[in-house]
């Protein structure tokens, strides 16, 4: 009984830790610029992300975690740090493996804004968006829009 009252204590403890958060990472964040930029029509995540994970989740901007958290029964600890929340400049892009996150991504807007996608869990294998050029004149030339093709 003493051996086994430490052990439930230490084990206690061990499980109410929280996990590391994950932090941007860069080497993705330029490849994924690079593929947007590169005069193609179509983003392919699933080949520029060259490393194994089967789903994907993009928070856009002003995103409510709570919200996020409540609708998809995830627990997005690891990304709250980014305060997407209160942010227009990025998108997240979080990449899962076995239903937990291991890479994420604070995507800036431009070039390539992924913002007018329904905040959802994606599949690797239908993880291709649209790359469209704004039709009004009044915007940007270097803001692309990616829209996730269905």
């Amino acid at each position: 009984m003493r051996v086994v009252i430490p052990f439930l204590v230490a084990l206690t403890i061990c499980s109410c830790r929280q996990k590391e958060p994950l932090y941007t990472d860069k080497d993705l964040e330029d490849k994924i610029k690079k593929a947007v930029t590169s005069g193609d029509n179509i983003l392919d995540l699933s080949a520029v992300a060259d490393f194994e994970w089967d789903s994907l989740l993009i928070i856009t901007p002003y995103a409510n975690f709570d919200d996020t958290e409540a609708n998809l029964n995830i627990d997005l600890s690891r990304t709250k740090h980014v305060n997407i929340e209160s942010r227009d400049d990025i998108n997240q892009l979080i990449f899962y493996l076995n239903n937990e996150p291991i890479k994420m991504v604070e995507y800036p807007r431009v070039p390539g804004d992924f913002s007018d996608n329904k905040i959802e869990f994606i599949s690797r294998d239908s993880a291709e968006f649209d790359i469209m050029k704004p039709i009004d004149k009044k915007t940007r030339g270097d803001w692309l829009t990616l829209k996730r093709r269905r």
